[in-house]
């Protein structure tokens, strides 16, 4: 109906229609007359990432186009941008997928302009996209471990049409990161973890820095969604914080990186960064969240498990009173077996 009802109108256009409801029983038998008032329904004809705000409708889930990276793990996501121009042309996206394969598209009025394929690049990479039609919208989509994996880590930046095309960079695709010292791996978000490995501790999959550090920072990032104000201003405050101890650890080690020390040295940082960060007024509200992100380390590292401990001797009274509030308890069911493991040890 809505193909029809579109059929001569522009694209992008929101037409207004009213429906009345009826009382139906068994699927087959209207039941009484129809009800005294009509409801509005909004039907878009096309994209509506560029209607206007007041327009019914519009959409939330379309954002300004601003060029900054979007980082992530496991989870797909779906991004639509608002380009402010229904013409471009040599726009250099940038994406990386490291060594786990996943698959990212661009699309455009529902017609691919770029596709990634399954691959790893293990390196960034830029390709030119470019559109020309009714709309404004761009739309990105990433589809993590399209190969069947569990485990992985992205990026991606869609520039912003600034001025005129320019001449598109050379694609980096054999270093995926080719600065030399830690200074040069600031401001990268996740991805200073990678660039402090790859150009400094050389630790590979299995050290903190990739294994923990680099893997649960795209993680909260993909679930911040899920925390309250309070979680979010904690994780924006322990970011910082970690990087900034991981170099100042890699400046004192120099040229001899002890790989199980950084682990160690890294994991015992975390109390008094969290302390600092208000950890335990953000438990509070966030409990289930926190160890919805956290709980598969929490299985396997005994280390994080040690941690948790720790965590509950510190914050006793939120956690307590988080798990009067019920499925919040989860947090302390969890742990406490293994608070007693580690007595026992």
């Amino acid at each position: 109906m809505g193909d029809a009802m579109c059929s001569r109108q522009d694209y992008g256009s929101c037409l207004g229609a009213k429906w009345t409801p009826y009382s139906i029983e068994n699927g087959d038998a209207v039941v009484g007359s129809a009800a005294q008032f009509d409801n509005d329904l909004p039907v878009a004809c096309g994209s509506q990432c560029d209607a206007k705000s007041d327009s019914p409708c519009a959409t939330s889930s379309c954002s300004q186009c601003d060029g900054q990276q979007v980082a992530g793990a496991n989870t797909p996501v779906t991004r639509r941008y608002n380009m402010g121009t229904k013409q471009a042309a040599n726009l250099q996206f940038l994406y990386e997928t490291f060594s786990v394969p996943d698959r990212i598209t661009v699309t455009y009025e529902g017609d691919e302009i770029f596709d990634s394929g399954c691959v790893g690049t293990e390196g960034e990479r830029t390709t030119p996209i470019g559109f020309d039609g009714n709309s404004m919208e761009v739309r990105v989509d990433v589809e993590p471990n399209c190969d069947g994996t569990t485990s992985t880590a992205w990026y991606f930046t869609l520039p912003c049409v600034d001025g005129p095309p320019t001449t598109p960079p050379q694609p980096n695709t054999t270093s995926p990161i080719p600065s030399t010292t830690s200074g040069d791996c600031r401001n990268r978000q996740c991805s200073e973890y990678k660039c402090l490995d790859d150009t400094r501790a050389h630790c590979g999959p299995s050290g903190y820095l990739l294994s923990f550090g680099y893997k649960y920072c795209n993680s909260f990032i993909d679930h911040t969604n899920l925390f309250t104000s309070a979680g979010k201003r904690f994780f924006e405050c322990v970011r910082p914080k970690l990087m900034e101890y991981m170099e100042g650890y890699l400046d004192s080690a120099g040229d001899s990186v002890n790989c199980d020390d950084l682990k160690l040295k890294a994991f015992d940082s975390h109390i008094p960064i969290f302390r600092d960060c208000d950890y335990c007024d953000m438990i509070f509200l966030n409990a289930p969240q926190f160890l919805y992100v956290v709980a598969g380390e929490l299985a396997t590292e005994p280390l994080a498990g040690k941690e948790a401990c720790d965590l509950m001797a510190m914050c006793p009274r939120p956690l307590l009173r988080a798990c009067s509030m019920g499925s919040q308890c989860l947090l302390i069911l969890f742990v406490l077996p293994r608070a007693t493991h580690f007595v026992v040890e």
